[in-house]
């Protein structure tokens, strides 16, 4: 899944905009609240209304940055990472280096941008902290990890990463590629890790890569290996988990594959029809398969608006029960998934998996226009890194606030960091 957040004619994004939205052609499900209540409520936290208290959920910070504290080896980086990640939170249209200096009380962005690109501090440290924190939160052995794209627009080549890119009748565009993996269970959705993607072009330019401050070690990978890489330190790390969802960027790398085998874990993947398979028949594509599928197979779910699925065994070589094929049709499309899972899965969990896709393409939006992902202002390779990194730190706790006080009006919850372009 790929989500492409606006373009500019400096190195901050605006206006984002969400593409390869949910298969039903409807926007991503922002929860139970109406766009209008949303919108209203942003209204009121930008004029100071006395029933919402900033220093509630701001003092909510000391715990959660006291863990992550041990990860800064000076006093400085660690107050001004919590200035920059305060800053993050707070209700400020634009939070970018400068807006993010304001709010802190800095004159200039100088030490927020140093804060990115020099200052000593573990970001991998941290990113392991925001995961461990999400677990605590929002952990479920039912949970589902899946593997996301940001599509990031840049003028220029000097940002680290950056190169032509097309995603289907998209036009060609300068952007960054950021490969994000979101966790997604019963109680809510965060991200717990991330990668910036270097195409050939820049890993075997050294010079460039240099310049950018891409450290000499990184070599190319590619964007499968990097999400596996992803999902292997999640699983290492313990993280509860059942299910990985993935695109067909991904389904059809060896490399995601074995990683795949290797954990065990269910997975649900959208291929391509004229993706390959090899069963116990023979050789198959996946779309002739889907056509053999009779009219009466395909079901409708409740609440599940017009969307029809239906599940069809695949029986390959080795044997092994537990693999199907799921199809999602809406009007003239069908969408193709392989999956895995234990035999006797049933159809309305392979779905519920499936349309986790929706909640995880909320959840870049939420975390794009309430704790600022897109609204960098960095071109080198470890500041993207860093600036990724708070900024899921940030919308984590976003996130955990708004579950644990729904009761409590004082307390500011994530939604309420959803932009009024919704």
């Amino acid at each position: 899944m790929s989500t492409i957040f606006g373009d500019s004619s400096s190195t901050t994004a605006k206006n984002p905009v969400i593409v390869n939205a949910p298969r039903s052609g409807e926007r991503p499900n922002l929860g139970a609240e109406s766009d209008m209540a949303i919108r209203s409520r942003v209204g009121v936290m930008r004029h100071g209304d006395s029933n919402i208290d900033v220093n509630s959920w701001s003092s909510g910070l000391d715990p959660l940055f006291a863990r992550i504290a041990g990860r800064f080896g000076r006093a400085e980086p660690r107050r001004q990472a919590r200035s920059y990640l305060t800053g993050l939170l707070a209700p400020i249209a634009r939070k970018n280096g400068w807006q993010l200096a304001e709010a802190a009380g800095d004159t200039t962005p100088d030490r927020m941008q140093r804060l990115l690109n020099t200052a000593k501090w573990d970001v991998d440290g941290v990113r392991d902290e925001v995961r461990a924190y999400v677990a605590e939160r929002i952990g479920d052995v039912g949970a589902t990890l899946a593997v996301a794209e940001v599509i990031f627009p840049k003028k220029g080549t000097k940002s680290a990463g950056v190169h032509w890119w097309r995603g289907g009748k998209e036009p060609a565009r300068q952007a960054q590629v950021g490969l994000f993996l979101a966790y997604a269970s019963a109680t809510g959705s965060a991200l717990i890790d991330r990668e910036l993607h270097l195409p050939p072009q820049w890993t075997q330019d050294p010079r460039r890569c240099s310049e950018a401050g891409v450290p000499m070690s990184v070599r190319y990978r590619s964007k499968a290996a990097q999400a596996a890489s992803m999902i292997e330190r999640a699983v290492m790390a313990g993280l509860p988990v059942s299910w990985v969802l993935a695109d067909e960027t991904y389904a059809a790398a060896l490399e995601f594959a074995d990683l795949l085998t290797a954990t065990g874990l269910n997975h649900v993947l959208t291929v391509r029809p004229e993706h390959m398979l090899t069963l116990s028949a023979g050789r198959r594509r996946v779309g002739a398969i889907a056509e053999a599928v009779p009219e009466t197979a395909f079901v409708r779910l409740p609440d599940d608006g017009d969307q029809e699925w239906a599940v069809l065994e695949l029986r390959f070589p080795d044997g092994r029960p537990g693999r199907w094929l799921l199809l999602n049709r809406h009007r003239d499309e069908v969408i193709h998934h392989l999956c895995a899972a234990p035999p006797g899965t049933t159809l309305a969990e392979l779905v519920r998996v499936a349309r986790s896709r929706e909640t995880v393409q909320a959840c870049l939006a939420r975390a794009c226009e309430g704790a600022g992902l897109h609204q960098y202002q960095v071109r080198r390779y470890h500041a993207w890194y860093r600036h990724a990194t708070l900024s899921m730190l940030a919308y984590a706790y976003a996130y955990a606030a708004h579950n644990a006080s729904k009761s409590h009006a004082a307390v500011v919850d994530c939604l309420t960091f959803v932009a009024g372009s919704w």
